[in-house]
């Protein structure tokens, strides 16, 4: 788990940590052959955020859909994204959802078939004392300033 992750979960089969070639691939997050690498899987943060992305496994034939999820489970925006393949190999791509209001509390992948995740990132909203703060030394550099010219 990533500092700032509460749960990673799938309403489907298990989860389970995975490589897709012999090269220096990611390891995905995965259901398996046993659903056909299907996944309803869900992320919840432990405070909101600005921003999330995420890298996506899958091939040019199945929607992938991002949910960003806000408090109480609100819908903030939601995709249909596909990746492009060659051949029969399956390709990797990353999207990432920003809200300007900072309010993703959670974001949901979901697809019916080759899904595999890694590559999870995100960038909490600034917290209301850390702005406060920092309004507070630019203050007083301005006011240090002037002083200065003053003399």
């Amino acid at each position: 788990m990533s500092l700032g992750v509460n749960s990673i979960s799938n309403a489907g089969a298990p989860l389970l940590a995975t490589t897709f070639s012999q090269q220096s691939a990611p390891v995905y997050l995965t259901t398996g052959a046993a659903d056909n690498y299907a996944g309803d899987i869900t992320i919840s943060l432990a405070k909101a955020a600005g921003i999330i992305g995420i890298g996506i496994l899958s091939d040019d034939t199945t929607p992938v859909t991002l949910t960003a999820l806000g408090a109480n489970g609100t819908v903030l925006a939601s995709f249909n994204v596909l990746t492009s393949a060659s051949g029969a190999t399956p390709e990797n791509g990353y999207w990432a959802i920003r809200d300007l209001g900072n309010d993703i509390q959670a974001l949901r992948i979901t697809s019916a078939a080759n899904l595999g995740i890694d590559d999870l990132q995100f960038a909490f909203a600034p917290e209301p004392g850390s702005l406060a703060l920092l309004g507070a030394g630019v203050l007083l550099m301005v006011l240090g300033q002037l002083r200065r010219r003053a003399q």
